[in-house]
């Protein structure tokens, strides 16, 4: 069986009784497209035995610029640090710098910018605790009536995300194709789970999808019976709006049953 990774996406660095700076770089647009910038940035911090705990980039479209975060342990070499902030305004093609320094002892946080964006919309994050605290809240509150509920909001956002795909997909002429391609790659982006098979039909309006790591179906492990309610209305969402009429999505295998993976029909 695979063993799935995740990628953490704090922009933030806990190490106790360590000195960590944030550096978050403002990089012109044309740097994108320039060889050896990278190089050139590292070298000056192992020129310095300064190590690099964590770098991160982002293209900012409204900016028309690229921002660079990174994070140096500085604990040795707290003297440095105004040596190498003049070093780095002096590559070629950054435009501004900010230097923090942590926020109390053991934390740094990148505090340069104010939301997130993902494909250039505002987007939040929600911890485990938090979604858990959502799903299961819902659910024990409002019973079976929670689980329609549940199901309705992910249909609805199913429905929203198939037009926000094939807006981006637009961009670069892509088919039905590539845009079931990148709604899988989405789905595992903002954390939903993987999806290994997506076999739509349209001769038939029907479609099986399996799910590995199904976030909402992982909180109810040791149940007797399937748990999705969320993402099976979310995949009901999509596939209705891809088949231009209603579907329904059933799930009849589940991780929280002790199945490898989440199985749904859509008919």
């Amino acid at each position: 069986m695979k063993c799935f990774s995740s990628f953490e996406i704090g922009n933030f660095v806990l190490e106790p009784n360590r000195y960590v700076v944030c550096f978050n770089m403002l990089f012109s647009e044309a740097a994108l497209y320039v060889h050896g910038i990278l190089a050139s940035l590292s070298k000056i911090f192992s020129d310095r035995k300064i190590p690099i705990l964590s770098v991160k980039t982002s293209i900012s479209k409204s900016e028309k610029a690229i921002r660079l975060t990174l994070f140096a342990d500085f604990t040795e070499h707290k003297n440095l640090l105004g040596e190498v902030e003049n070093y780095i305004r002096s590559l070629k093609h950054v435009r501004d710098i900010k230097v923090i320094e942590p926020l109390f002892n053991g934390l740094t946080v990148d505090t340069s910018y104010d939301y997130l964006t993902f494909t250039g919309e505002r987007a939040i994050v929600l911890r485990k605790p938090l979604y858990e605290g959502l799903i299961k809240g819902v659910r024990e509150k409002f019973g079976e009536l929670g689980k329609t509920f549940l199901y309705h909001v992910g249909f609805v956002l199913g429905q929203k995300a198939y037009e926000s795909h094939n807006e981006l997909i637009s961009k670069v002429c892509g088919s039905t194709k590539e845009a079931l391609l990148f709604a899988k790659e989405i789905f595992r982006q903002v954390g939903f789970g993987v999806i290994v098979t997506l076999k739509p039909d349209f001769s038939d309006k029907t479609a099986i999808v399996k799910v590995h790591s199904s976030f909402e179906c992982e909180l109810f492990k040791g149940s007797k019976t399937t748990e999705s309610h969320f993402i099976r209305g979310i995949i009901a969402g999509f596939m209705s709006s891809l088949f231009k009429t209603k579907v329904n999505a059933s799930e009849i295998k589940c991780i929280a049953k002790g199945d490898p993976y989440c199985l749904f029909i859509v008919e």
